[in-house]
């Protein structure tokens, strides 16, 4: 690896730039590639919605219990949150 940076190192700003750049493209292209590859599955998942479910009542559960203040505790800035049902 040092040889090829030396080597590199050696040429003229314009080729390092162009060897950057291919070497950025190959990278961003191959975590491309296995993005697209695992995207069919994480898509035809039958538990995706159990787990988008499940983090839903644990935020809505969250928000409730820190509403309530407790007596001693300390108070701030506190973040309140409303959600929506459709009926």
């Amino acid at each position: 690896m040092k040889k090829y940076l030396a080597h590199i190192k050696q040429k003229a700003p314009h080729e390092r730039r162009q060897v950057a750049m291919r070497i950025a493209g190959s990278i961003t292209a191959v975590i491309f590639v296995g993005w697209v590859a695992t995207l069919g599955v994480r898509l035809a998942s039958p538990n995706a919605n159990v787990v988008q479910q499940t983090s839903t009542f644990t935020s809505q559960l969250a928000s409730v219990v820190s509403a309530f203040k407790l007596p001693g505790q300390a108070t701030g800035n506190t973040l309140q949150v409303a959600s929506t049902t459709n009926f």
